[in-house]
């Protein structure tokens, strides 16, 4: 039974169907403090900086993307991956971690391209996390305290696509003109994982709530109805050794959310559910301290989007994606392109060495 369990796990989502788009990164495993608050801290060395720019275009509109991160432990030492298996220590080992997470979408830092959505908004997030582990399992909590601002004005540009929009906040482009607004909201999110490994293979399972406060979002404030559903997030990661120099990463994410969940004026409440499933190659000898790995995804099996890693030494890699829609005339949801960079920074501990398939680490 124990050799058919990857295979379960691999097939997990294959009963989940999908509709309506989401307008999140395509690289959402770039950005894991949006993804679950208790995968603050969940990496193999001391701290872990994360950047993730996205530009998305339909055929309406642009919108710019981006998020920050960094976040570390606040204990002396982690041990994730680190220490050798040894079943004579039953020992429970745990560490506290605590981060930060700024996202942002309507301004492109950059400077490439022009932002065409009269709605702008930004997040930021202070996340804390506690991480158990013994021998080879890992279990962790997270709890993400969110301060959220949004801006609309429409009298410098009115075009706006929903399957492109950052969402967060209330606003319909029904009876567009001139109309202006700003909104501030405080919420809540929590999640969790569970993962452990063998010598075959491993495995990770998590899942997070999002805006538990469910707060009011109407961006012009004209509705005191409208509230925020609560987001689902699931995921299920999977690694197998292929050989020696080889190792895959299949992972399946899911992702539920809604604009709003109630509103006395207007009726144009929606639900998105959307799910990421993958496989990423990854080395696990490496010749020299640069090398390349490389992923294909799909969003809702209607999008493709391939993906280049170049890893410079134990700590950085950057990762380049460009995701586009299959048959946009038949999933007429999901029309748009996204082109997205991502670097991650990550302070190793002293001695440790990279070996992807001996860590047990996935983001």
């Amino acid at each position: 039974m124990n050799k058919f369990f990857p295979l379960l796990l691999l097939c997990l989502f294959v009963g989940f169907t999908t509709n309506a788009q989401d307008a999140r990164f395509s690289q959402i495993g770039s950005a894991p403090l949006q993804l679950n608050p208790a995968l603050c801290g969940r990496f193999d060395g001391q701290m872990r900086a994360n950047m993730l720019l996205s530009w998305q275009k339909s055929g309406a509109a642009y919108v710019q993307h981006q998020q920050y991160s960094i976040d570390g432990f606040l204990d002396s030492t982690n041990n994730f991956g680190l220490a050798p298996n040894n079943s004579a220590t039953n020992a429970i080992k745990s560490n506290w971690a605590g981060g930060i997470h700024y996202y942002q979408y309507g301004n492109d830092v950059l400077g490439f391209t022009q932002n065409t959505s009269p709605l702008k908004a930004n997040f930021l997030s202070v996340t804390l996390a506690k991480h158990f582990y013994r021998n080879n399992i890992a279990l962790g909590i997270g709890t993400q305290i969110t301060a959220a601002h949004g801006q609309l004005n429409e009298n410098n540009t009115s075009k706006l696509d929903p399957e492109i929009i950052g969402g967060g906040f209330r606003y319909s482009v029904a009876g567009q003109g001139s109309r202006t607004g700003t909104k501030n909201y405080m919420d809540m999110n929590v999640g969790a994982y569970f993962g452990m490994k063998n010598d075959l293979f491993s495995f990770e399972l998590g899942g997070a709530i999002y805006h538990v406060a469910a707060p009011k979002n109407d961006v012009y404030e004209k509705d005191s109805d409208s509230r925020m559903r609560r987001r689902v997030t699931f995921y299920a990661v999977n690694r197998f050794n292929l050989n020696q120099k080889w190792a895959l990463i299949q992972k399946n994410i899911y992702w539920s959310e809604g604009l709003y969940w109630n509103s006395n004026a207007q009726n144009d409440s929606s639900k998105n559910v959307t799910l990421w499933s993958g496989l990423e190659f990854h080395k696990m000898q490496h010749l020299s301290n640069y090398y390349v790995n490389f992923s294909i995804y799909t969003r809702s099996f209607s999008t493709l989007m391939p993906c280049i890693m170049v890893h410079a030494g134990p700590s950085i890699c950057i990762q380049y994606s460009f995701e586009f829609p299959i048959n946009s005339t038949k999933y007429r949801s999901y029309t748009a392109d996204r082109t997205e960079l991502s670097i991650r920074y990550l302070l190793k501990q002293k001695g440790a060495k990279n070996q992807a398939f001996n860590q047990f680490n996935y983001w």
